[in-house]
Protein backbone atom coordinates (compact mmCIF):
# COMPACT_ATOMS: atom_id res chain seq x y z
CA UNK A 1 0.00 0.00 0.00
CA UNK A 2 1.12 3.56 -0.67
CA UNK A 3 0.01 6.92 0.64
CA UNK A 4 -2.69 8.90 -1.15
CA UNK A 5 -1.11 11.39 -3.56
CA UNK A 6 -1.87 15.07 -2.95
CA UNK A 7 -3.30 14.61 0.57
CA UNK A 8 -1.71 15.07 3.97
CA UNK A 9 -1.05 11.77 5.70
CA UNK A 10 -3.66 10.98 8.36
CA UNK A 11 -2.27 10.57 11.87
CA UNK A 12 -2.80 7.58 14.15
CA UNK A 13 -2.30 7.25 17.91
CA UNK A 14 -1.82 3.68 19.16
CA UNK A 15 -3.03 3.40 22.75
CA UNK A 16 -0.91 1.57 25.37
CA UNK A 17 2.33 1.83 23.43
CA UNK A 18 4.12 -0.26 26.05
CA UNK A 19 1.84 -3.21 25.36
CA UNK A 20 2.96 -6.09 23.14
CA UNK A 21 2.60 -5.50 19.43
CA UNK A 22 2.46 -1.69 19.38
CA UNK A 23 5.51 -1.37 17.14
CA UNK A 24 4.04 -3.83 14.63
CA UNK A 25 0.79 -1.88 14.59
CA UNK A 26 2.55 1.43 13.92
CA UNK A 27 4.55 -0.19 11.13
CA UNK A 28 1.35 -1.57 9.62
CA UNK A 29 -0.31 1.85 9.68
CA UNK A 30 2.74 3.53 8.16
CA UNK A 31 2.68 1.06 5.28
CA UNK A 32 -0.97 1.98 4.73
CA UNK A 33 -0.30 5.70 4.42
CA UNK A 34 -0.57 6.93 8.02
CA UNK A 35 1.86 8.90 10.13
CA UNK A 36 2.49 8.49 13.84
CA UNK A 37 0.61 11.08 15.90
CA UNK A 38 2.94 13.61 17.52
CA UNK A 39 0.91 16.25 19.38
CA UNK A 40 2.09 19.85 19.15
CA UNK A 41 -0.43 21.12 21.73
CA UNK A 42 -2.68 19.79 24.49
CA UNK A 43 -5.78 20.31 22.37
CA UNK A 44 -4.53 18.54 19.24
CA UNK A 45 -6.09 15.17 18.45
CA UNK A 46 -5.12 12.38 16.01
CA UNK A 47 -7.20 11.50 12.97
CA UNK A 48 -7.55 7.95 14.32
CA UNK A 49 -7.05 6.36 17.75
CA UNK A 50 -6.25 2.63 17.82
CA UNK A 51 -6.73 0.35 20.84
CA UNK A 52 -4.74 -2.91 20.99
CA UNK A 53 -5.19 -6.51 22.07
CA UNK A 54 -4.44 -8.00 25.49
CA UNK A 55 -6.33 -9.06 28.59
CA UNK A 56 -10.08 -9.57 28.77
CA UNK A 57 -12.33 -6.58 29.36
CA UNK A 58 -13.75 -6.51 32.89
CA UNK A 59 -17.34 -7.84 32.93
CA UNK A 60 -18.12 -5.08 35.45
CA UNK A 61 -18.11 -2.69 32.50
CA UNK A 62 -21.12 -4.47 30.97
CA UNK A 63 -22.84 -5.29 34.25
CA UNK A 64 -22.07 -8.98 34.56
CA UNK A 65 -20.15 -11.20 36.97
CA UNK A 66 -16.72 -12.53 36.05
CA UNK A 67 -16.62 -16.19 35.04
CA UNK A 68 -13.73 -18.57 35.62
CA UNK A 69 -11.24 -18.21 32.79
CA UNK A 70 -11.80 -14.47 32.32
CA UNK A 71 -8.54 -12.64 33.07
CA UNK A 72 -8.78 -8.89 33.44
CA UNK A 73 -6.53 -5.87 34.01
CA UNK A 74 -8.66 -3.19 35.67
CA UNK A 75 -5.83 -0.65 35.70
CA UNK A 76 -5.54 -0.93 31.94
CA UNK A 77 -9.34 -0.74 31.59
CA UNK A 78 -9.40 2.54 33.55
CA UNK A 79 -6.53 4.00 31.54
CA UNK A 80 -8.12 3.13 28.23
CA UNK A 81 -11.56 4.36 29.31
CA UNK A 82 -9.89 7.73 29.94
CA UNK A 83 -8.44 7.61 26.41
CA UNK A 84 -11.87 6.70 25.00
CA UNK A 85 -13.31 9.81 26.65
CA UNK A 86 -10.36 11.90 25.42
CA UNK A 87 -11.14 10.79 21.85
CA UNK A 88 -14.90 11.29 22.23
CA UNK A 89 -16.61 11.79 18.88
CA UNK A 90 -13.44 11.09 16.94
CA UNK A 91 -12.66 7.98 14.82
CA UNK A 92 -11.58 5.02 16.94
CA UNK A 93 -10.63 1.48 15.98
CA UNK A 94 -9.87 -1.48 18.22
CA UNK A 95 -8.00 -4.70 17.46
CA UNK A 96 -9.05 -7.88 19.35
CA UNK A 97 -9.36 -6.78 23.03
CA UNK A 98 -9.31 -3.18 21.78
CA UNK A 99 -12.36 -3.86 19.62
CA UNK A 100 -14.05 -5.64 22.50
CA UNK A 101 -13.41 -2.67 24.79
CA UNK A 102 -14.89 -0.24 22.25
CA UNK A 103 -17.88 -2.56 21.89
CA UNK A 104 -18.50 -2.62 25.65
CA UNK A 105 -18.02 1.15 26.04
CA UNK A 106 -20.49 1.66 23.18
CA UNK A 107 -23.23 -0.38 24.88
CA UNK A 108 -22.34 -3.96 23.94
CA UNK A 109 -21.45 -7.00 26.05
CA UNK A 110 -19.25 -10.11 25.73
CA UNK A 111 -19.43 -13.87 25.51
CA UNK A 112 -16.83 -14.64 28.18
CA UNK A 113 -15.64 -17.77 26.42
CA UNK A 114 -15.98 -19.21 22.91
CA UNK A 115 -14.18 -22.09 21.23
CA UNK A 116 -12.61 -22.54 17.77
CA UNK A 117 -11.11 -19.05 17.47
CA UNK A 118 -7.44 -19.99 17.80
CA UNK A 119 -6.11 -19.62 14.24
CA UNK A 120 -7.40 -18.64 10.83
CA UNK A 121 -10.89 -19.10 9.43
CA UNK A 122 -13.22 -17.69 6.82
CA UNK A 123 -15.35 -14.65 7.59
CA UNK A 124 -18.07 -13.00 5.54
CA UNK A 125 -17.98 -9.25 4.96
CA UNK A 126 -21.63 -8.22 4.89
CA UNK A 127 -20.84 -5.00 3.03
CA UNK A 128 -19.55 -6.71 -0.14
CA UNK A 129 -20.82 -10.30 0.35
CA UNK A 130 -17.29 -11.72 0.00
CA UNK A 131 -15.42 -14.25 2.17
CA UNK A 132 -11.93 -13.57 3.53
CA UNK A 133 -9.47 -15.60 5.56
CA UNK A 134 -8.92 -13.83 8.88
CA UNK A 135 -6.50 -14.37 11.74
CA UNK A 136 -8.59 -14.93 14.84
CA UNK A 137 -7.07 -15.58 18.28
CA UNK A 138 -9.71 -14.53 20.81
CA UNK A 139 -11.39 -16.68 23.47
CA UNK A 140 -14.11 -14.08 24.10
CA UNK A 141 -16.49 -12.62 21.54
CA UNK A 142 -18.45 -9.43 21.07
CA UNK A 143 -22.19 -9.16 21.62
CA UNK A 144 -23.27 -6.06 19.76
CA UNK A 145 -25.28 -3.38 21.51
CA UNK A 146 -28.54 -1.87 20.22
CA UNK A 147 -26.70 0.79 18.20
CA UNK A 148 -24.20 -1.56 16.54
CA UNK A 149 -23.91 -2.36 12.85
CA UNK A 150 -22.65 -5.91 12.22
CA UNK A 151 -20.09 -5.79 9.41
CA UNK A 152 -18.27 -9.14 9.40
CA UNK A 153 -19.39 -12.56 10.70
CA UNK A 154 -18.10 -16.14 10.86
CA UNK A 155 -19.40 -19.62 11.69
CA UNK A 156 -16.76 -21.22 13.95
CA UNK A 157 -17.83 -21.36 17.59
CA UNK A 158 -19.73 -24.37 18.87
CA UNK A 159 -19.72 -23.16 22.49
CA UNK A 160 -20.38 -19.69 23.91
CA UNK A 161 -20.42 -18.97 27.67
CA UNK A 162 -22.07 -15.99 29.33
CA UNK A 163 -22.82 -14.96 32.90
CA UNK A 164 -26.35 -14.22 31.71
CA UNK A 165 -28.79 -16.57 30.06
CA UNK A 166 -28.69 -15.68 26.37
CA UNK A 167 -29.99 -17.19 23.18
CA UNK A 168 -27.15 -18.73 21.18
CA UNK A 169 -26.66 -16.86 17.88
CA UNK A 170 -26.32 -18.67 14.56
CA UNK A 171 -23.10 -16.80 13.70
CA UNK A 172 -19.99 -15.25 15.31
CA UNK A 173 -19.65 -11.48 15.31
CA UNK A 174 -16.15 -10.46 14.17
CA UNK A 175 -16.46 -6.77 13.25
CA UNK A 176 -18.91 -4.11 14.45
CA UNK A 177 -19.32 -0.38 13.95
CA UNK A 178 -20.98 2.14 16.28
CA UNK A 179 -21.95 5.42 14.67
CA UNK A 180 -22.91 6.77 18.10
CA UNK A 181 -19.31 6.57 19.37
CA UNK A 182 -17.55 6.53 15.97
CA UNK A 183 -15.96 3.19 16.87
CA UNK A 184 -14.87 0.31 14.61
CA UNK A 185 -14.57 -2.91 16.63
CA UNK A 186 -12.30 -5.40 14.83
CA UNK A 187 -11.60 -8.73 16.58
CA UNK A 188 -9.12 -10.32 14.09
CA UNK A 189 -5.41 -9.40 14.07
CA UNK A 190 -4.37 -7.38 10.98
CA UNK A 191 -0.90 -6.67 12.42
CA UNK A 192 0.24 -10.30 12.28
CA UNK A 193 0.98 -10.35 8.54
CA UNK A 194 -0.12 -8.85 5.21
CA UNK A 195 -3.12 -10.50 3.61
CA UNK A 196 -6.88 -10.70 3.87
CA UNK A 197 -7.16 -9.63 7.51
CA UNK A 198 -5.11 -6.50 6.97
CA UNK A 199 -6.91 -5.64 3.73
CA UNK A 200 -10.26 -6.07 5.49
CA UNK A 201 -9.12 -3.84 8.36
CA UNK A 202 -8.05 -0.94 6.15
CA UNK A 203 -10.97 -1.38 3.79
CA UNK A 204 -13.37 -0.61 6.63
CA UNK A 205 -11.26 2.27 7.91
CA UNK A 206 -11.27 3.73 4.42
CA UNK A 207 -15.00 3.14 3.97
CA UNK A 208 -15.88 4.84 7.26
CA UNK A 209 -13.45 7.72 7.33
CA UNK A 210 -11.63 7.85 3.95
CA UNK A 211 -8.23 7.56 5.62
CA UNK A 212 -5.11 5.93 4.22
CA UNK A 213 -5.28 3.69 1.17
CA UNK A 214 -7.41 0.77 0.09
CA UNK A 215 -6.25 -2.11 -2.07
CA UNK A 216 -9.08 -3.95 -3.87
CA UNK A 217 -9.62 -7.53 -2.79
CA UNK A 218 -9.48 -10.65 -4.93
CA UNK A 219 -12.94 -12.00 -5.69
CA UNK A 220 -13.78 -15.26 -3.92
CA UNK A 221 -16.56 -17.83 -3.86
CA UNK A 222 -16.19 -20.20 -0.91
CA UNK A 223 -19.61 -21.79 -0.98
CA UNK A 224 -20.86 -20.61 2.42
CA UNK A 225 -24.50 -19.70 2.88
CA UNK A 226 -25.01 -15.95 2.65
CA UNK A 227 -26.29 -14.22 5.81
CA UNK A 228 -27.62 -11.22 3.91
Amino acid sequence: MTALIGRALPSVFVVSEAEWGASHVYEMFQQAGFKRFTPMSKTERPDLTCFLGGEDVSPKLYGEEQLKGTHINERRDRREIDTFEWAKGMPKVGICRGGQLLNVLSGGAMWQHVDNHTGTHLALDLTDHEYYEVTSTHHQMMIGGPNSDILVVAWEASKRLSAKQREQPSYDTEVLFYKTTNSLCFQPHPEYKPGDTRDLFFRHIYMRWEMGTHTPFNQRDNGKEDLC
